[in-house]
C-alpha cells in the first residue's frame, strides 16, 4: 500500500479540473467522476483528499481564466 501521493496523481487531477470546465461542470470537485474517484483509490492517504481536490480546483479555474 502506498502511503504518498504521486505527482502524476496531482498532474491528473489539475487536467480533470481542466476538462471538466471545458465539459460545462460546474466549480464544485464533488461533481467530477474523475476527481472522486482519484480521491477514493487514495483515501487511505493522510492529505491525499485535499491535496488531489486542491489540484482538481487549481486546473478548474486556470481552465476558466483562460476562456
Amino acid at each position: 500500500m502506498k502511503t504518498q501521493l504521486d505527482k502524476s496523481q496531482l498532474e491528473a487531477a489539475k487536467i480533470f479540473g481542466v476538462n471538466d470546465f471545458n465539459k460545462g461542470i460546474k466549480a464544485a470537485p464533488c461533481l467530477s467522476k474523475n476527481c472522486m474517484s482519484l480521491v477514493e483509490v487514495n483515501q487511505h492517504i493522510k492529505g491525499a483528499t485535499v491535496a488531489i481536490i486542491n489540484a482538481w480546483t487549481k486546473g478548474w479555474h486556470l481552465a476558466n481564466l483562460s476562456a
